[in-house]
């Protein structure tokens, strides 16, 4: 029988899974889980999905650069990566190999130089940063896992960084999160912008969102030590020696007036 006192007596805004005390409450997982589950949705106002048509064109450089933009503006924001090639810590200069901390009120995600929290594969990785090659399956429960067990706090907005190979996704990711998954920013080859592998991607997409923004992934040349280099960037900019953290800085100046577009369109319906 579920015992709804024991649940109430732990209070614990986390999985069970994660408690040292787990085996104590085995009748009362499901209904603990469950009342963790709504009260960290309760937390989360609005998801905003960024994706992309196909992999190579920065959706989590976009990302984070969107995250900024919109953090900057005084909302509370949270970015959630979900790449199996786990970019974020280095566009945000995090040492990846300390690992993280895990409190009474979940995972403590690390707060970063732009003001929005985050979390990332990497993080969970420490020194084995590898590419990891994981399933739909094991893609939906890490960002069920990731919303659920972390202490974000109430925040406004949560930018979820999906990459094009999960876009199959979409569908249970929009069950998890409901009516709060109201905007997606699709990123397009600017070289193609309107093949049919990127009009059928659009139409998908437009399947789980109200409000669908199409963006040409950059094709603008961006300043970097006085040379000019041409987007898609991260390549590029490493090998000119830049440090990964100023990436995202040379994207949020060429890229404002994007920025602001796209952040005008999402944050209308909030």
């Amino acid at each position: 029988m579920l015992n709804f006192q024991t649940v109430m007596d732990c209070l614990k805004l986390h999985e069970c899974e994660l408690c040292e005390r787990s085996f104590v409450c085995e009748y009362d997982k499901y209904l603990h889980n469950s009342w963790v589950r709504k009260a960290r949705l309760d937390m989360i106002r609005k998801v905003i999905l960024v994706n992309s048509v196909k992999g190579g064109l920065g959706t989590t450089a976009f990302a984070t650069a969107f995250a900024a933009d919109i953090s900057k503006k005084g909302i509370k924001t949270a970015l959630l990566e979900t790449s199996f090639f786990s970019t974020l810590p280095d566009y945000l200069s995090n040492d990846a190999s300390k690992g993280l901390e895990i409190t009474r009120e979940g995972i403590l995600p690390p707060m970063s130089a732009f003001g929005f929290s985050y979390l990332s594969p990497a993080l969970f990785m420490q020194k084995e940063r590898r590419p990891v090659f994981w399933d739909a399956e094991a893609v939906l429960k890490f960002i069920r896992k990731m919303v659920v067990n972390t202490n974000w706090g109430d925040i406004n907005i949560l930018v979820m960084d999906v990459s094009s190979c999960q876009t199959g996704l979409l569908k249970e990711i929009k069950a998890f999160f409901g009516e709060k998954m109201s905007n997606a920013v699709v990123l397009v080859d600017f070289k193609d912008p309107s093949s049919t592998q990127a009009e059928a991607h659009i139409e998908h997409i437009k399947t789980v969102s109200k409000s669908v923004i199409v963006v040409k992934s950059p094709s603008h040349d961006i300043k970097v030590k006085d040379k000019l280099r041409s987007l898609p960037f991260v390549e590029t900019l490493f090998s000119a020696g830049t440090k990964p953290s100023d990436v995202i800085t040379s994207i949020m100046e060429p890229y404002a007036p994007v920025l602001e577009e796209v952040s005008k369109n999402c944050l209308s319906m909030f």
